[in-house]
């Protein structure tokens, strides 16, 4: 994936929810799905945003705290997230054991990585970009496979 930087965004902006202001979870498993996509696309966006800013050097004196923010906050999102997912495919009957063990093995990995990482801007980077790898890899193909098996199971449902 080839990313173009012209100039960081002056401020990193503040995530939206996916879902906010609807006032009801999604029932069916097409809302589901469509929610958790929306997720994907959040957490890819918010992945290359922050890359962004590494990348162009952000030199406001508040950018290291921001940063810190900003990938402390992508953790959170990449858990809340990970944690809806499997509950929805386990609801459906479709998040297998390798799934969970993936989703657990990420979790772990991307909070050890960050705190390696520390302030080191370029290890930062490599960071987000194994983190943006494994993202586009495992929407690819595990989640791709298991909203495949979800949808197959509703649409069969009387």
């Amino acid at each position: 994936m080839a990313l173009m930087v012209n100039e960081a965004p002056a401020r990193l902006k503040p995530p939206v929810a996916a879902g906010a202001g609807r006032g009801r979870w999604p029932g069916s498993w097409p809302e589901r799905e469509a929610l958790l996509e929306r997720q994907h696309q959040i957490l890819g966006d918010r992945i290359a945003e922050l890359i962004l800013v590494l990348l162009c050097g952000a030199e406001e004196a508040d950018a290291p705290s921001e940063l810190d923010c900003g990938n402390t906050h992508l953790l959170r999102q990449l858990r809340l997230h990970l944690r809806l997912e499997e509950r929805w495919l386990s609801a459906c009957g479709c998040l297998c054991p390798g799934h969970r063990a993936i989703h657990q093995l990420v979790a772990r990995d991307a909070e050890a990585g960050l705190k390696q990482a520390g302030s080191d801007r370029l290890q930062q980077l490599i960071w987000l970009r194994g983190l943006q790898a494994w993202l586009l890899e495992h929407t690819g193909g595990p989640d791709t496979h298991a909203y495949a098996l979800a949808r197959s199971i509703t649409d069969s449902q009387p």
